[in-house]
C-alpha cells in the first residue's frame, strides 16, 4: 500500500475503489492515473493502477494498469506485446525484496505505464478505424472460443459425449451472447455498440464479461484477475492481428 501511495498519492485525492477477495486474504485498490485516453471526441478511457497484495503471502505484490472504458464501465489489463514493445505489463515482486528497492522499481514502473498509455491511445485508435465485417468477426469468435475437439470415446461412452456437447453448446452460447452485444450492445444497461469495427468488436467482449456473463462467485474478481481477464486478454491480441 505505501508503494502505491508514493507513486500516485502523495496526499491528493486520485484512490477510486477498494476491496479484498476470498475471505480478506487478499485485498486491492485501484488509483487513477493523471491522464486519461480519447477516442475521437467522446469516447474517454481512464487509465488506474490497480494495486494487489495478500495477507498470507500467497500471492506476490502486484500493480498493474487497467483501463476504464467510460460510457460502459468496461475494464480492460491490456497485458500484452505491442509490436516489440510489452505494454502495460504487470509490476510483481515478491514480500522479500526491501521496501527501498520495492520503491525504486516501483517509480520506474510507474513511468514506463504514463508513456505507454500514448501507445495504448494509438492502438484504440487505429482498431476504431479498422472495419470489422460479419465475416471478419464470425472469425474472430471462431479463435476466441473454439469449439473443443470431440473426444475419440464420444460415440461408446455416454457421459464423455454430454460433457462434450455441454460443452460445446456453452461455447457456442457465449459467441452468441458476445454476437448480441457486439450488434445490439447491452440496452437495458444503456451500453451502444461500438461501431463495426475492431474497436467494437473488443468492447463487444469485455461488455459480455463485465455485464452479461453468468460467473459462479466474485464478479470483480473474474473480470480483473480471473477467466475474465484472460479473454479480454486473448481478445485484444487477435483484434490487433486482425487490424494490421
Amino acid at each position: 500500500m505505501q508503494i502505491l501511495d508514493t507513486l500516485v498519492g502523495r496526499g491528493a485525492r486520485v484512490y477510486h475503489s477498494g476491496g479484498y477477495l476470498g475471505n480478506g486474504e487478499v485485498v486491492w485498490l485501484k488509483a487513477r492515473l493523471p491522464t486519461e485516453i480519447r477516442i475521437g471526441e467522446r469516447d474517454v478511457l481512464e487509465p488506474y493502477l490497480l494495486y494487489s497484495n495478500s495477507h498470507d503471502g500467497s500471492r506476490p505484490i502486484d500493480i498493474r494498469p487497467t483501463i476504464v472504458r467510460i460510457v460502459c464501465q468496461n475494464v480492460l489489463n491490456p497485458a500484452l506485446q505491442v509490436k516489440s514493445t510489452t505494454l502495460m505489463s504487470p509490476f510483481r515482486h515478491s514480500h522479500r525484496h526491501s521496501p527501498e528497492m520495492l520503491r525504486r522499481e516501483a517509480k520506474q514502473f510507474f513511468q514506463v505505464v504514463l508513456e505507454q498509455c500514448e501507445v495504448a491511445q494509438q492502438l484504440f485508435m487505429r482498431l476504431s478505424g479498422a472495419s470489422c465485417t460479419e465475416s471478419d468477426f464470425q472469425a474472430f469468435l471462431a479463435s476466441l472460443l473454439p469449439e473443443p475437439k470431440r473426444p475419440a470415446t464420444a460415440d461408446q461412452n455416454p457421459a464423455v459425449r454430454k460433457g462434450y456437447e455441454t460443452r460445446v453448446e456453452s461455447i457456442l452460447a457465449a459467441r452468441r451472447g458476445i454476437d448480441t452485444v457486439f450488434r445490439h450492445g447491452i440496452p437495458e444497461q444503456r451500453i451502444s455498440p461500438a461501431g463495426d469495427n475492431w474497436w467494437g468488436a473488443l468492447n463487444a467482449v469485455t461488455s459480455w464479461v463485465d455485464h452479461v456473463q453468468e460467473i459462479k462467485g466474485d464478479r470483480y474478481a473474474h473480470i480483473i484477475f480471473g477467466s475474465g481477464n484472460l479473454l479480454k486478454t486473448k481478445a485484444l491480441e487477435l483484434v490487433q492481428q486482425a487490424s494490421d
